[in-house]
């Protein structure tokens, strides 16, 4: 609809890498609030992790913040390692590796020039070409995987990891 509050975007016009990048932010896009902010490829210089770039930083007004690691193509697990295939090779992948470093570092980085507090941060990883990903994978559980079922609503799986940490982190 015409005049509807909408998220501020980062870049202004944002250059995706590929069709899963566009996929997810379209999705987010229309479910958050004018209050709420998506970085898009943020590039940031971590002290520990050097270079990092996070495919989604996704700012909710009073919830936190969600750093979402997109992996397009073909993408399997055989038990112990992740696989992603796509036009250009197939190769291993660790994209909850990944979420949680680039998490790390952005969290790192507000930490060091925030003076307001901690700022609730997760992680995640969406695949959104597949459905009803059931891996076993501890190091990735089905609740940090935004998958093609999850776009029609992606707000509400970020939401629920979200508000996890303070109930895990309350006595």
């Amino acid at each position: 609809m015409e005049n509807e509050p909408v998220p501020r975007v980062y870049p202004d016009n944002p250059q995706f890498k590929n069709k899963a990048e566009k996929q997810v932010f379209d999705a987010l896009f229309r479910d958050l609030g004018h209050d709420d902010v998506i970085f898009c490829n943020l590039e940031i210089s971590d002290p520990q992790h050097g270079d990092v770039e996070i495919d989604l930083a996704v700012f909710i007004k009073n919830r936190g913040i969600a750093v979402i690691e997109i992996k397009g193509g073909h993408i399997s697990f055989d038990g112990k390692d992740w696989h992603q295939q796509d036009a250009k090779s197939s190769r291993i992948i660790y994209p909850d590796s990944q979420a949680k470093k680039n998490m790390y570092s952005l969290r790192d980085l507000l930490r060091s020039r925030w003076s307001q507090g901690n700022v609730r941060t997760d992680w995640l990883v969406a695949f959104p070409n597949y459905k009803n990903i059931e891996v076993g994978s501890n190091n990735l559980p089905t609740t940090k995987i935004i998958d093609a079922e999850d776009l029609q609503n992606p707000l509400e799986k970020i939401l629920t990891e979200l508000d996890n940490q303070v109930r895990f982190t309350q006595p």
